[in-house]
């Protein structure tokens, strides 16, 4: 089957937030949509077994504790940074 992008909306929490994604999901961008930041990722929706991936937001100016860096997302007046976390 061929490949697609699929998204996934993330809250602005202080914590990790889980997500099922397909194994070998690749994050192609980080946004707005509306007033949710949101992660749009290829998948290969054929893949029969889920990876849980973990991401975390920080806002510009706060303290990152950890992770990579994957997008910013420009919420006016606020901009907010997402972080992969692995361990």
């Amino acid at each position: 089957m061929k490949k697609q992008v699929w998204k996934y909306n993330l809250g602005l929490l202080d914590v990790a937030q889980e997500i099922n994604m397909p194994i070998d999901s690749k994050i192609v961008h980080v946004g707005v949509q509306g007033d949710n930041i949101c992660l749009w990722v290829e998948v290969c929706p054929s893949e029969d077994t889920a990876s849980k991936r973990s991401f975390k937001v920080f806002g510009t100016g706060h303290p990152i504790s950890e992770g990579i860096h994957v997008g910013t997302a420009i919420m006016p007046p606020f901009v907010w940074h997402v972080y992969e976390i692995t361990e």
